[in-house]
């Protein structure tokens, strides 16, 4: 159902400056944690994405954060 699909793209899509990446369950509840820990250890599966969303989350903090 493209209804459903959609909602799930929607709930896993998170932007970076203007541009928009979806993300997996697993990653977007990394994403989301990372901004309420300041220290987070993560362990999941090869391939869970672990080394895409941390990367992701240092361009954003990098490039487009105003408290650094």
């Amino acid at each position: 159902n493209q209804f459903v699909i959609t909602l799930y793209q929607l709930k896993n899509e998170i932007f970076i400056g203007n541009q928009k990446f979806l993300i997996t369950d697993f990653q977007k509840k990394v994403w989301d944690k990372l901004y309420t820990k300041k220290f987070l250890g993560i362990s999941a599966p090869t391939s869970a994405g672990k080394s895409f969303i941390i990367l992701l989350k240092s361009i954003e903090f990098f490039c487009f954060s105003k408290s650094r």
